[in-house]
Formats: structure tokens, sequence, C-alpha cells
């Protein structure tokens, strides 16, 4: 009994530990042919898929209210045939405002996911919103990465809010 609750111990402190590398997703495609979306698709859908889920949004980084099948609700987050969230918005909160991310400078699309950049050049901010949907699994994963583009210190608060009917 002793040699369980010492395996049991072992294992929980073991699991605890954070010896993996953090990687980004930016870190895992580099190298990955990706195609530069043009300005003028900006308010275009795009899909993000795996094989049990998938998302479809704007290439700006909005849900429009898409869809002629059942109208204006194919867009968002999918677990086919139930759809999961109509999307999901973020925003910066700064001491003195609130500037949402809704409005990409650029979409690029990979083979396995996609990314919108945002400029926030009033706070020498970049912000990319990574995205990818593995197969064989019930999720997707979003990331933020933040990119200071000044010498200053950048404080603010991130409020991610996600949409279901």
């Amino acid at each position: 009994m002793k040699i369980s609750a010492y395996l049991l111990i072992s294992l929980l402190i073991t699991s605890c530990k954070n010896d993996a590398a953090q990687e980004n997703l930016a870190d895992l495609l580099d190298g990955m042919p990706y195609i530069e979306g043009k300005m003028d698709y900006l308010d275009s859908p795009y899909v993000t898929a795996g094989n049990r889920v998938y998302m479809v949004g704007q290439q700006d980084g909005s849900f429009a209210e898409i869809g002629w099948h059942i109208k204006g609700e194919m867009g968002g987050i999918w677990n086919h045939p139930i759809k999961l969230m109509d999307g999901f918005n973020a925003e910066l909160l700064f001491a003195e405002d609130r500037t949402p991310l809704d409005r990409a400078d650029k979409f690029i699309n990979y083979p396995l996911a996609n990314v919108h950049q945002y400029s926030l050049s009033k706070y020498q901010l970049s912000v990319e919103r990574w995205q990818i949907v593995p197969d064989d699994k019930e999720g997707i994963a979003i990331q933020y990465i933040f990119h200071n583009q000044g010498d200053n210190t950048v404080e603010f608060d991130l409020n991610f809010t996600a949409h279901a009917d």
C-alpha cells in the first residue's frame, strides 16, 4: 500500500513540472507553405477545419452572419451537426480605452491553420491570432501572440468573449 501511495505522489509531483519548452503555433508552422490573403478579400469567409470540428469566419477576424442553408447561421464553430458557438471576439483594455480586435490588417492561410494580424500603431503593438483545428479532436486551439514594436512597456488586459445562441 505504501508503494502505491509513493507512486501516486511521485506522479503528481512529476506532472506538476513544466520541463517542456513552450512552443507557439507560429514556431510550429515555421517553414510551412502559406498564402497571404489580399486586402480586398478581408470581408470574405475562411475556414479552419479538422475532420471533427471546423470554424467559419471572415478573413478580418470577425464572424459575419453568413449562410443560405440556415440563413445567417452558418458561420461560427461547429462540431457537425452541432453548432458550438456563433463566434468570439477579443478586445484589449488599456488604461484609457478599449481596442477591439475585430478588423485584421492581414490574413494568412496555412494548410493546417490560419492567422489574423492586427496592427495597433497607437500603442506600438501588433497582435497575431492563430487558430488550428487538429484532426481527430473535438476542439480548436486559438492563440494570441503580442509583439511590442516600441521600447516602452505596454500594459493591457485581454477580454475574450464567446458568443452562442
